[in-house]
């Protein structure tokens, strides 16, 4: 009935068997097939399943520059002409998270917010920023992407220095930023009021040049 290792195999197994009452044994005599299996998954374990693959994260981002963007009330943008400019569709996985000197390497990395933008304000620099549009549409990207990318660099936000505005000699920025207690993305206007400083927690978001 059985080859000569299945008898050695049964044999084994029997003589380790320990002491089983009779009303058990009963019960797994009238549950032939509940015995087959309860000894199936001893000698015979099923292997786990392997764990579903990630999809990769999409993290092209498009970006309609011709709409209409708000501002805060009696805000005046410092750079309207910088306003439209920046490709309309690009890779958020190619944002350089930009941090001054100061911010980066100081034993107090503390920078005046203003001085940041002072240093970031010509052509060149403040052209690369990113700006509102970029903002709203890293925000309607969605929270996965922006935590796989930028948030343990970016814990207080990414600063898009290009839509800067002045209101009451107060300059202001968008900030987008992760709400842990909403568990979502938000866009905020952050006021360098005099004495305002920003550490490593909060890079500035540029195109890579």
């Amino acid at each position: 009935m059985f080859d000569k290792q299945t008898r050695k195999f049964c044999s084994a197994v029997i003589e380790a068997l320990p002491s089983v009452p009779e009303a058990e044994m009963q019960q797994w005599i009238g549950n032939p097939r509940g015995l087959q299996k309860a000894l199936g998954s001893i000698f015979c374990p099923q292997e786990a399943p392997p764990a579903p693959k990630e999809s990769p994260l999409d993290t092209i981002i498009r970006v309609d520059r011709s709409a209409r963007l708000v501002y805060p009330r009696f805000a005046k943008l410092v750079h309207p002409e910088l306003e439209r400019v920046g490709p309309a569709e690009y890779d958020l996985s190619r944002i350089e998270l930009y941090l001054t000197k100061t911010q980066r390497d100081s034993d107090y990395p503390f920078y005046p917010a203003v001085q940041i933008y002072n240093h970031l304000k010509g052509a060149v620099r403040m052209r690369s920023c990113l700006g509102l549009h970029d903002a709203m549409g890293i925000r309607d990207k969605g929270t996965p992407v922006f935590q796989k990318l930028f948030l343990a660099e970016a814990i207080g936000g990414i600063v898009c220095w290009r839509s800067v505005v002045r209101r009451f000699g107060i300059y202001g920025v968008p900030v987008v930023r992760y709400d842990s207690t909403k568990v979502t993305l938000i866009v905020e206007w952050w006021w360098c009021w005099y004495g305002i400083s920003w550490d490593h927690a909060f890079p500035a978001g540029r195109f890579a040049s």
